[in-house]
Formats: structure tokens, C-alpha cells, sequence
């Protein structure tokens, strides 16, 4: 089976999707893989064959772009402004990919930018699957989108399905008068990409566990909890020999933004190291953010890429973003958590991890000086511990890049 992935996006979006080609080749499937270059290393070390698609963004292309998404307020603003971003280049990069298609016998796109919904014609009878990252986007029966108010439980059930129903169908319009708003000016111009939520492909996978699934599908054939598929970078034994030395065996909180980024990072670092307490050790992970030392400090460990796994191994929590990934790896990891949402979905994954009891979350604009206490209640409170191992227990028996490739092989009747 001849399969093509694509997606555009940061590490959030690229690595569980690598996660699968992975799992593909495993299986002896042909996978090609388009997107930007800044991931080429990682989806030619999964066996996949590598596409770079147009503009050719590298890492501080798409830092730059990560940072313009805070000045738009909510997910649907933030994907307003992503498309906006795309557009001047949107035909080049359909031109690169639209022939890849042709000779695919499936085809896997992201949920953000389904090729169903600018190759009709090609897409025309082809198997296609759409991967979400965030349970919050999947139509429900009886609730609400996310961020919206759903009727009350004691609300009669008709009642409750029609109100969700009416607002999903609302939001399938919003979505699609930002989304052609977005594309005016370029040359998809009156190009309404319809039923972004309700129909986004004939397959939707929803690469997170069922644990976090919020109510009934209202179209359960389409959307599948698959599980979650992680990707990780390469483990570094130099890197795991370091960290060992610095905190001399004991778990230490480990603080990681992933692909954030921060505008005034110098100022955000010295705010948390004014409030940090002296002499506690804490590892911190760079990531997009530009965070840096401006002196060394002797209880602080700054590190760069490296596997989640290998470096939640030594953590006693976890601070982050509450991107899709992250909370991944941290609940594979079973260390309790707080989250620090930034953009989109964050928020949510905040809230489930508040609902799963393994953690909390705080507010971005003031998260250096409230952490420390954060951490000693975290601490304090053993039941996070708990909870946060049991979870992490039951996502053991999850498999979730196996559980696509078993839907891809099924509609391709392999």
C-alpha cells in the first residue's frame, strides 16, 4: 500500500504523524511524507520518504509564525491567522503535493488542513483520513463545542442534542467564514472549506486516549479514538549522564514550553528565577521559547531537544504548555503535572488534566510567580502521584500508531 502523509504545523502536529509512518513501514506499507524541512532528520529516521513542501520553512520561520499566534484570541482567531499565513503559498505547495496524491492509495492529512478540502477532484473516490490531535473538536450529541454553553443535564434529552446540534452546525459556519476570510486574497479566493468539524474527511483519527473522550460521537463511524501516537527525539546517553550528575539521582521538577514561544523570554526567565527558591534544583528545556541563563546557576539544568521519555524520567512534576504531545508524554510518564496553556487547545488539555486528578493548570501571565507554591501543593497532595501512575499504567496496553495503520489497511480493504 501506497500511503501519503501530510501536515503543516509545529513539533505538535508532525511527530505523532511520524509516529505513524513509522508504524506503516513497519508493516510493509511505501510512505511519503510532505511537510516542512525543519523535520526531514526525523521522518527519514522513522523510513518514510521526505517532501519538503513550500515556503520551505525552517525553525525560525515557524517560531516566527508560533509568536504572531498570540495576538489573535481563541482557536478559531489562531487558525484564522495560520490559514492567512498559508495562503500566499498554498497553490505552490498543492502543486508539489498534488501528484503524490494521484499515486497514493490513501491518503493521511492533518485535521487543520484537510486535502479533501482543496483537491476535491483528486481527492474524488481516494481513501482519505484526517488525523486531530484534540478530542474537543469532535461533534457530540448532546454537548456543546468547547468554550460554548451546554444545556444542563436535567434539560430533557431532545433538548440537549438539539441545542448541541445547532450550535456545531454554527460552528461549522463560523469556522467557514474565518477560514474563506482567510484565503481572499490568494488564489483559492471564494473557496469555502465547509463542515471543518462535522466532515472534515471520510475517516477522522483522533490521535489522543479515549480517557480524555468527553460524551457520544454524533458520528461515530467517522471519528476513532486511535490512542495516542508519540514520536520522540533520540535519546542522548551523554545528555542522561549530565542530568544524573546534577541532581544526584532524586526526581526534580522539569519545566518544558515545547514549541512556545515567548516575546520577552529574558524577562519571563528573570521573573522565575527572582521567585525560584535558592538552592532547589529544576531542569529546564529550551525549547522554542528562546528561554536562556543569563548567569549560570548552579540549580538550574538548561537543555535542549531531547526525548520526552528520557527526560521525564528524572522528573518529580512536570510543568508545561498543555500541548496536544506533551500532556501525552507526561501521562505516559506518570509524573504529576501543571499546565501553563498558551494557545488553542492547551486550555482544554489543562482542564482534562484537572478532571484525569493528576494535576492543574496556571495562568501564563503570572505562572514564575505562583509556580513554586503550585509545586509544593502538587507535592503535598499524594493523590496526583497516584492517579498520575495509574493512567500511565493503563496507557501501556494503547496502541495507538497500530490502531491507524488497522484503520488505514481496513479502507483500503488490504
Amino acid at each position: 500500500m501506497k500511503v501519503f502523509i501530510t501536515s503543516q504545523g509545529s513539533t505538535g502536529d508532525i511527530f505523532p504523524l511520524i509516529a505513524v509512518a513509522r508504524a506503516l513501514r513497519e508493516n510493509g506499507h511505501v510512505v511519503t511524507f510532505a511537510t516542512f524541512p525543519v523535520f526531514q532528520e526525523e521522518i527519514e529516521r522513522a523510513g518514510a520518504a521526505f517532501v519538503s513542501l513550500p515556503p520551505h520553512w525552517q525553525q525560525e520561520d515557524l517560531s516566527r509564525i508560533m509568536a504572531g499566534m498570540y495576538d489573535h484570541r481563541g482557536p478559531a482567531r489562531q487558525l484564522q491567522y495560520l490559514y492567512r499565513t498559508m495562503a500566499p503559498y498554498l497553490e505552490e505547495s498543492l502543486a508539489v503535493v498534488r501528484p503524490l496524491v494521484e499515486e497514493a492509495d490513501v491518503v493521511v492529512s492533518s485535521y487543520l488542513f484537510p486535502l479533501g478540502k482543496f483537491l476535491p477532484a483528486e481527492m474524488e473516490g481516494k481513501p482519505e483520513a484526517a488525523m486531530a490531535f484534540a478530542p474537543n473538536t469532535v461533534p457530540l450529541l448532546d454537548r456543546a463545542p468547547y468554550g460554548t454553553p451546554s444545556l444542563p443535564p436535567w434539560f430533557p434529552g431532545a433538548w440537549r442534542r438539539w441545542w448541541a446540534a445547532f450550535l456545531w452546525k454554527t460552528a461549522d459556519l463560523v469556522m467557514a467564514r474565518l477560514l474563506a476570510s482567510a484565503l481572499k486574497d490568494s488564489p483559492f479566493a471564494g473557496r469555502t472549506v465547509r463542515d471543518f468539524f462535522s466532515a472534515p474527511a471520510q475517516k477522522v483519527f483522533i490521535g489522543v486516549s479515549p480517557l480524555l473522550r468527553q460524551g457520544e460521537e454524533k458520528d461515530p463511524q467517522r471519528y476513532r479514538f486511535v490512542g495516542y501516537c508519540r514520536w520522540q527525539n533520540a535519546d542522548e546517553v551523554s545528555l542522561d549522564e549530565e542530568i544524573r550528575n546534577f541532581t544526584g539521582g532524586a526526581k526534580v521538577p522539569v519545566i518544558t514550553f515545547g514549541s512556545m514561544v515567548d516575546a520577552e523570554a529574558d524577562k519571563t526567565m528573570a521573573r522565575f528565577l527572582d521567585h525560584w527558591p535558592p538552592g532547589r534544583k529544576v531542569i529546564l528545556q529550551a525549547g522554542w521559547s528562546g528561554f536562556a541563563l543569563p548567569t549560570p546557576q548552579p540549580h538550574v539544568k538548561l537543555v535542549g531537544p531531547v526525548s520526552h521519555d528520557h527526560l521525564f524520567a528524572h522528573a518529580s512534576a512536570v510543568v508545561h504548555h498543555g500541548g496536544a504531545g506533551t500532556t501525552a508524554s507526561v501521562l505516559h510518564s506518570g509524573k504529576p503535572q501543571i499546565i501553563v496553556p498558551h494557545i488553542a487547545d492547551q486550555p482544554f488539555f489543562a482542564a482534562q488534566i484537572e478532571r484525569l486528578g493528576v494535576g492543574f493548570g496556571l495562568s501564563r501571565k503570572t505562572w514564575p510567580e505562583e509556580l513554586p507554591q503550585a509545586l509544593a501543593t502538587l507535592e503535598k497532595d499524594q493523590l496526583y502521584q497516584t492517579r498520575a501512575t495509574e493512567i500511565a499504567r493503563h496507557l501501556e496496553k494503547e496502541n495507538g500508531p497500530r490502531a491507524v495503520v488497522n484503520e488505514l489497511e481496513s479502507m483500503t480493504n488490504v
